[in-house]
C-alpha cells in the first residue's frame, strides 16, 4: 500500500476549510480529483489545485521523496492545512468591516464613543508628536484653526493630547525635527530676557524673592545669567538675572529670608547650615556663629507674605533638626580647634595672647572638588578657626606657625 501525504492551501476558500462543519462539497470534490490521478506519477511537490464552488484550493505533494505512481491501493492523508488567518470580531478593523473586510486592528480610536473602535494599520491616523491613533472619521484637527492636524505638540501643556497644523507649529532651532505650539515652545525654549534681544533661551529664571512674595522669573540665557552658590560648590545655586546679581545685605536675616523664601517657593531642597553660614558671611561681610545663623533661619519674618510664611514654616521644621545637628558638630569642631590654639600659644610662651583673644567663629575642613567638575578642579580647604585679636599679638607669622603646628588656619577678624 503507497500513501501519499499532502498539505491544503485554503486561503483562495472563504471562511477557510473548516469554515463550516459540513466538509460533504470539500469531499466529493477530491474524490473527482482521486479519480483522475489513478496511473499518474506524483512527485514531492506537485500541486494539484481543486475547484470547489465557494472557491479553490491547492494540494501540495509533500512525500514519499521519490516519485510515486497513483494505483488503486494508493492512500492520501492530510498532514497540515494552511488558511488565512481568522480576525476576532473584538479584535477587527471598524472600517474594514464596514466594506465586508475583515483585518486586524492594533490601534483603538479614543474619539469612538461606542465599543469596536479598533484601527487597522491602513486606517490608522498617527500623527508625528504622539502615539494617539484615531480612525478616519476622527482624524485631527487644528486646535487653532479646524485646519487638518499636521502633528501633536509634545511640550509640556499639550503633553501629545493636542494636535495643530504646519501654521501653528514653531520648532526651535536646536530640535527643528519636532513642532511645538506657540505656548509650549515659549516655556521649553523661552527667550533671554537682555535688553540687547539675545537669541539665547532664557532657560535661567530668576529666583529672587520680591517683596510681594513672588520670584522674580526673569528669563536669561546661562550665558547673562548669574548663580548664586548657596548649596554649596558641587551643586548648582539660584538663578538671578542681572538686576538681582548682588547678593550684599546689611543683615543676616536678609540673606537668609532670600534663599530660604526661594527654596520654599520652587519647592527644592533647603541649604545645609554650613552652606547657609557661608552665604551670610559673603554677603555681609560679619562673621556669625553657626548657631545663630541656624536660629535665626528658624524665624519667620513678619514682612513675608502670610502664604509665604506658612510655607517657609513648613520646610524649615523638616530641616531644623539636621541644621542643628551640624550646628552641634560644628560647636564640637570649635571647642576643640580652640583649645587646641590656646594650648599651644601657652606652650609657645604667648599666654597672653591666649588670654587676649576671642573666637568668632570656626569653618570645618572642605574636601577638594574631584578634577573635571566645573571649570577647574578646586582644592581641598583647610579648617579654619576665626579669632578676634589686636594684630600686633596675633601676627600673620605667627598665625601661620599656629596652622602648621596645628592643622587648621587661623584667621584674623575684626
Amino acid at each position: 500500500m503507497t500513501q501519499i501525504a499532502l498539505s491544503v492551501d485554503s486561503r483562495g476558500l472563504p471562511g477557510g476549510l473548516f469554515g463550516s462543519a459540513d466538509l460533504e462539497a470539500f469531499v466529493r470534490a477530491w474524490r473527482q480529483v482521486e479519480d483522475r490521478l489513478q496511473d499518474r506519477t506524483l512527485s514531492p511537490g506537485t500541486v494539484l489545485p481543486v475547484t470547489l464552488d465557494a472557491g479553490r484550493l491547492d494540494f501540495t505533494v509533500l512525500s514519499p521523496q521519490e516519485p510515486v505512481t497513483v494505483g488503486p491501493d494508493t492512500e492520501f492523508g492530510i498532514v497540515s492545512v494552511l488558511e488565512r488567518h481568522r480576525v476576532h470580531e473584538a479584535h477587527g478593523c471598524a472600517t474594514c468591516a464596514r466594506d465586508g473586510r475583515s483585518t486586524y486592528a492594533p490601534f483603538v480610536c479614543g474619539e469612538c464613543p461606542e465599543e469596536g473602535h479598533g484601527v487597522c494599520d491602513e486606517h490608522a491616523r498617527l500623527l508625528p508628536g504622539g502615539m494617539a491613533a484615531t480612525c478616519p472619521a476622527h482624524e485631527p484637527a487644528c486646535a487653532a484653526c479646524s485646519s487638518p492636524a499636521a502633528a501633536r505638540c509634545p511640550g509640556p501643556d499639550c503633553r501629545s493630547r493636542t494636535a495643530w497644523c504646519a501654521a501653528h507649529l514653531q520648532a526651535h532651532s536646536s530640535d527643528p525635527e519636532t513642532g511645538y505650539c506657540a505656548r509650549c515652545r515659549d516655556r521649553l525654549f523661552p527667550e533671554c530676557g537682555i535688553s540687547s534681544g539675545c537669541p539665547g533661551v532664557g532657560s535661567v529664571s530668576c529666583e529672587h524673592v520680591e517683596p510681594e512674595g513672588r520670584l522674580c522669573e526673569a528669563r536669561r540665557c546661562p550665558r547673562h545669567a548669574w548663580r548664586w552658590q548657596v548649596f554649596g560648590p558641587q551643586q548648582i545655586g539660584l538663578g538671578r538675572c542681572e538686576a538681582h546679581s548682588s547678593t550684599r545685605a546689611d543683615r543676616a536675616a536678609d540673606v537668609l529670608y532670600q534663599i530660604l523664601a526661594a527654596c520654599a517657593l520652587k519647592g527644592s531642597r533647603l541649604p545645609t547650615a554650613p552652606s547657609l553660614r557661608h552665604a551670610v558671611v559673603k554677603s555681609t561681610g560679619q562673621q556669625v556663629a553657626l548657631r545663630d545663623v541656624v536660629t535665626l533661619a528658624q524665624q519667620q519674618p513678619a514682612s513675608a507674605p502670610p502664604a509665604l510664611r506658612e510655607l517657609l514654616r513648613d520646610v524649615v521644621l523638616r530641616t531644623r533638626e539636621r541644621w542643628k545637628d551640624q550646628a552641634s558638630a560644628n560647636e564640637a569642631g570649635e571647642r576643640r580647634a580652640t583649645e587646641a590654639l590656646l594650648a599651644w600659644l601657652t606652650s609657645v610662651g604667648k599666654a597672653e595672647v591666649a588670654a587676649a583673644l576671642t573666637v568668632r567663629n570656626y569653618a570645618p575642613a572642605r574636601e577638594a572638588r574631584p578634577a573635571g567638575e566645573g571649570r577647574d578642579a578646586q582644592e581641598a580647604r583647610n579648617a579654619a578657626l576665626f579669632v578676634y585679636c589686636d594684630r600686633d599679638l596675633l601676627p600673620p607669622r605667627v598665625r601661620r606657625e599656629a596652622a602648621d603646628a596645628l592643622g587648621f588656619d587661623v584667621v584674623l577678624v575684626r
